[in-house]
């Protein structure tokens, strides 16, 4: 087993930090170039792009890593959270000499976080699912992604001059679709978080949300109005640690979306706004994305999938799970029938 390493360690994803200059710049917020506006939902160069993209998230133990079991399991030394002080002082080693010019957490801070929970939440993260069964926990792993976490809100220090407001952040996540109750998330069978997001619910391809997107767009707030908005929702969720240690499932109901109005949406959030939210989502955050179940789904989905699962790991599309109109799988994803969020609970009958 490596001993501890107390320099800090290279970010996972997207490089090890910058300098002021960076920060100034707000990547974020960078044009679209030419390739960035292309809103063919089914063009294959686009396609493979995005694959690249995800492959290139996959957190992965590497060689030398600090792999610790848990001295005193559950917090039972006190340490007010479900892993010991000795793992987080360890993890906090890691960070303490990044410059804050590259590595800057008090939006998170500031949200309501304190320090030990979001070293708690990168621990949790750092572990495979028999790690989690064994108390054991890769501490360079978990430095790697705080590290990028801290990196991506130094890196975008403009968008979050004022604090993540909720009213903002729930405006925003009720026009893409995100149905979950404002008191937080159910479990599924398996205790991990559920993640609801139903397009058919979502204002967007209705004349006055389309509207003010628009408005935002050629006023230069739209980028921002949204990562702020992910950010907020995805801190929300953080909040609770089974975000970290189980994960979420995510139930996506697509209702037969047409090949037009899926260009539409891309028109409004593809280009760099969805390579941004996408990093953050899938290589930035401590949060396991266990499961995605996409229901009514339209061919160029299935396409798409399909498609990727030639390119991505079994690893990653493994937690990949498209239907048509047939459902009855649904269940045993969410891990028994009582955890279907109710509101699909009907649609567990197949179509004739």
């Amino acid at each position: 087993m490596a001993s501890a390493n107390t320099e800090p360690v290279p970010s996972e994803a997207g490089g090890g930090g910058g300098g002021g200059g960076a920060a100034a710049a707000c990547p974020a917020l960078e044009p679209d170039s030419d390739e960035d506006e292309d809103i063919d939902v089914t063009g294959k160069k686009r396609m493979m792009q995005q694959m690249a993209d995800l492959k290139s998230y996959e957190a992965h133990d590497k060689a030398g890593d600090l792999i610790i079991t848990d001295p005193h399991p559950n917090g039972s030394d006190g340490s007010g959270q479900d892993v010991s002080a000795v793992l987080m002082e360890k993890l906090r080693e890691r960070v303490a000499g990044l410059p804050k010019e590259s590595f800057d957490l008090d939006p998170v801070l500031n949200f309501g976080f304190t320090m030990d929970e979001l070293l708690a939440n990168c621990l949790r993260w750092s572990q495979k699912d028999e790690d989690v069964e064994e108390n054991r926990f890769n501490v360079d792993k978990a430095a790697r992604r705080l590290q990028t976490f801290g990196q991506f809100f130094a890196d975008n220090r403009v968008l979050f001059v004022d604090p993540l407001d909720a009213s903002e952040g729930w405006e925003v996540m009720r026009m893409v679709g995100v149905v979950n109750e404002d008191a937080g998330f159910d479990s599924d069978g398996f205790g991990r978080l559920i993640v609801v997001m139903d397009f058919t619910q979502s204002p967007l391809l209705k004349s006055d949300a389309a509207a003010q997107v628009e408005r935002w767009k050629s006023t230069n707030q739209l980028r921002s109005k949204f990562i702020r908005a992910y950010t907020w929702w995805i801190l929300m969720a953080l909040k609770d640690p089974r975000a970290s240690r189980q994960g979420c499932s995510w139930l996506i109901n697509y209702g037969f979306m047409g090949i037009n109005d899926a260009r539409t949406m891309q028109k409004l959030f593809g280009g760099k706004l969805q390579k941004v939210l996408q990093k953050l989502f899938h290589g930035t955050v401590p949060m396991k994305i266990k499961s995605m179940v996409a229901i009514n789904c339209p061919w160029w989905m299935r396409m798409m999938i399909a498609f990727a699962r030639v390119f991505v790991s079994s690893k990653i599309m493994g937690r990949f799970h498209v239907m048509g109109d047939k459902h009855a799988k649904l269940a045993g994803y969410f891990g028994g029938a009582k955890f279907i969020p109710k509101q699909y609970f009907g649609q567990l009958v197949d179509k004739k």
